[in-house]
């Protein structure tokens, strides 16, 4: 009688030696620089997570100019930048701006208005002392966001995008069917 062994269990070692050269192929840029540009794109923002929410004072604003929009009408958000220093927050947010609608379900903040149509996402800069109305007009590929409770997001750097991004958050609005 001849011993058989039994059928081994679990991934073999090719298999697993494969994995780990896959996952480290998949690591391969640098934490917090951006993947370089290709020909003809603009330079993307770089992949910094957020890293604190903006005290006050200390970061730019941002609010509707009213508590209640009806999905058809132009939301608009005054931007402001009251600080001594520029800051940079990445385009290609809700409806291609760099503003995210931000809805309220299940007790957590959801991205609503996806970038349909528009350039590559790139950095746009929020000038120092400065105010200006950013304008969400729902039509053509911006399809109207949901009824709901919402805020906006903006994720900002201060200086430059090397610099720790900051999430800013409006208070919250709504919009009615």
């Amino acid at each position: 009688m001849t011993a058989t062994r039994p059928p081994r269990r679990g991934p073999s070692r090719p298999l697993l030696g494969a994995l780990a050269l896959a996952l480290a192929g998949a690591c391969t840029t640098a934490p917090n620089e951006p993947p370089a540009p290709t020909a003809g794109t603009q330079t993307p923002p770089a992949t910094v997570q957020p890293t604190r929410s903006a005290d006050a004072g200390d970061a730019p604003t941002i609010r509707t100019t009213r508590q209640s929009y009806r999905q058809d009408e132009t939301i608009v958000v005054l931007l402001r930048n009251a600080t001594a220093n520029d800051w940079f927050a990445a385009s290609g947010r809700t409806w291609c701006t760099i503003l995210e609608a931000q809805r309220l379900l299940d007790g957590g903040h959801r991205p609503e208005g996806a970038c349909v149509e528009g350039a590559p996402p790139g950095l746009v800069k929020i000038p120092a002392r400065s105010e200006q109305n950013i304008e969400l007009t729902p039509g053509g590929s911006n399809a109207p966001l949901p009824a709901g409770r919402y805020r906006f997001a903006l994720d900002a750097s201060e200086g430059s995008s090397t610099q720790p991004v900051v999430t800013i958050a409006s208070p919250e609005f709504t919009i009615q069917a």
